[in-house]
């Protein structure tokens, strides 16, 4: 921790779990309830309140805060007076998001520079030397997929920079670590075919179509096929890869204003909120369901709930109202849903199919390996939202629905 002039040890483990409730949420009011159940679990003391005091009073101390502007008591709980700039984990999202969307602008060498720089805050696992709670660990996964984004997006621009020869090894390494990524996996071929290496870039095609198959039952997506089929007929790469490198990719921010101010339901938007960070989903997709009468402020409560949460969805938000129950109208059809999402991520008109089924597939290969809050408002049937599902668990899906 830096106090303006030094950086300073924090020395005991009860200060950095005190500290960690607080970072999560930097400038925002943590209440005294979250802050114990980070200190000390299940089984607070009955004096936590006096003893929440005590910690953040020395906390206090060693910042020369005697004046508690910086760790500030704010009913329910405390806040820490800072923004994002002032953690290097907040540092290290904003390098990544300026990195990337250089990348998608065209301008690799710049984008290579910014991402190196966010790579090199990384020291490790985020929140490593403090008790997992949910709300810790949902951050630290977090951070932990941002960082392997960052990583992609690295070697995709040192890549665009001609760097092919120096990729090699280092994504041999990251696609045996993270061998479900198949981001990665289109990297290293395409590194290898463009290194000469056309038997083992096919080879790396087979393994992962492989593992795919065995691990989750599916087919490589449809990027790593077109590679595929460009690396057997033996064409340049860039004939067949042009054109996703440089068509702009965008980060859709799709979600509706929020109300304001939100009244009401505060248990359920908590509820939903620990739903969307519980650490025990695995690899199923978190799915939210409201439903409900029709007025009751489904809409409202799924909108908000988003806004809460967006933060920890980089790639963006989708959003849809299905008209599942509009008086006047018909329903969304799901090829209609479908292809507004792949225009929203702007995949090229000639890369949609026409069958809904395989632009269904074609939308799950576009959210594999990203982070997407996805809305899908005023929901018929599962019928009419099963093509919109992705197909991992980066993303969150929320569906409003109405009883019948």
């Amino acid at each position: 921790m830096f106090d303006g002039t030094e950086w300073r040890a924090i020395p005991a483990a009860k200060w950095r779990s005190l500290l960690a409730a607080l970072l999560v949420d930097p400038g925002g009011v943590v209440p005294l309830d979250r802050v114990a159940a980070q200190m000390w679990g299940e089984t607070p003391p009955r004096t936590v309140a006096n003893q929440v005091y005590g910690y953040v009073s020395r906390i206090r101390r060693l910042l020369g805060d005697t004046g508690g502007r910086i760790l500030a008591t704010h009913s329910p709980g405390y806040r820490l007076s800072i923004s994002d700039h002032d953690v290097d984990a907040g540092v290290f999202v904003a390098q990544t998001t300026a990195g990337i969307q250089a990348l998608r602008a065209g301008q690799p060498d710049y984008a290579a520079r910014l991402l190196t720089a966010a790579l090199a805050l990384w020291r490790g696992p985020a929140f490593a030397d403090v008790p997992s709670t949910p709300t810790i660990q949902a951050a630290a996964e977090y951070l932990s997929e941002l960082r392997i984004a960052a990583l992609e997006a690295r070697i995709a621009a040192d890549l665009a920079c001609g760097q092919h020869t120096a990729l090699v090894a280092e994504l041999q390494a990251l696609t045996q670590e993270h061998p479900l990524r198949e981001d990665l996996w289109r990297l290293l071929m395409l590194t290898l075919y463009r290194c000469g290496r056309q038997a083992e870039a096919l080879t790396a095609y087979r393994s992962v179509r492989n593992l795919l198959d065995e691990e989750l039952g599916i087919e490589p997506g449809v990027e790593l096929q077109e590679l595929h089929r460009t690396i057997l007929r033996g064409e340049p790469v860039c004939a067949a890869t042009a054109e996703a490198e440089q068509e702009p990719l965008v980060v859709p921010q799709q979600l509706p204003a929020a109300a304001w101010p939100f009244v009401g339901r505060p248990e359920e938007l908590r509820w939903l909120i620990q739903l969307s960070q519980d650490p025990q989903r695995g690899r199923a997709v978190v799915i939210s369901a409201i439903d409900g009468a029709a007025g009751i402020g489904k809409t409202c409560l799924a909108i908000q709930l988003g806004h809460r949460v967006a933060r920890q969805y980089p790639d963006g938000q989708l959003y849809i109202n299905l008209r599942g129950f509009d008086p006047g109208g018909a329903p969304v059809e799901p090829a209609t849903a479908v292809r507004a999402f792949l225009d929203a991520l702007n995949v090229a008109p000639q890369r949609i199919p026409t069958d809904v089924d395989a632009q269904a597939a074609l939308l799950r290969s576009c959210l594999a390996g990203k982070r997407m809050l996805l809305l899908l408002d005023n929901a018929r049937d599962a019928d009419q939202v099963r093509p919109l599902l992705p197909g991992t668990a980066d993303c969150l899906v929320l569906i409003t629905s109405r009883h019948r």
